[in-house]
């Protein structure tokens, strides 16, 4: 028996990452962190004004019968108060205005329509403000704010 020595190829220990994979992997991360920040700039920072609801001919009636069962005319024009006995006999209590007709009635009643959106859910009555800084204050001078809140009822 002749002892022959056999010889062994060593494993190769192959790099995990090499420059080129990690070059990529840093451009990757900067271009993913700028889109990010441009988009968070655009919606937060600097936020377009909102789109004023429109009613369908539908929706427009339906909204002017609420309207007149509080007393209301659906058209904006105000009509003049005279006095009168305050009597419940016959008061209807309940309206019930749907998110829709809520933000339709801002769009044609006000200036608030491109700054105000109202939102429902249930117990929760949430908006969004859209505040323009003065050109005289001193912090974000001339820049507009995206406020929220919230009610629950």
């Amino acid at each position: 028996m002749t002892n022959k020595i056999i010889p062994v190829a060593k494993p190769t220990v192959k790099k995990r990452f090499d420059r080129l994979h990690i070059v990529l992997f840093i451009i990757l991360a900067i271009v993913v962190a700028s889109v990010v920040a441009v988009w968070m700039v655009r919606t937060h920072v600097f936020p377009s004004e909102f789109k004023p609801v429109t009613l369908s001919q539908k929706e427009e009636v339906v909204l002017d019968r609420k309207l007149e069962r509080l007393g209301l005319s659906g058209s904006g024009t105000s009509i003049p108060l005279e006095p009168e006995r305050y009597s419940e006999e016959g008061a209807v209590r309940e309206v019930v205005f749907s998110e829709h007709e809520l933000n339709a009635m801002l769009a044609k009643n006000t200036d608030l329509a491109d700054r105000l959106a109202i939102d429902l859910s249930n117990n929760l009555v949430s908006a969004k403000l859209l505040v323009h800084v003065d050109e005289d204050f001193p912090v974000m001078a001339g820049k507009t704010l995206k406020l929220k809140t919230g009610v629950e009822l």
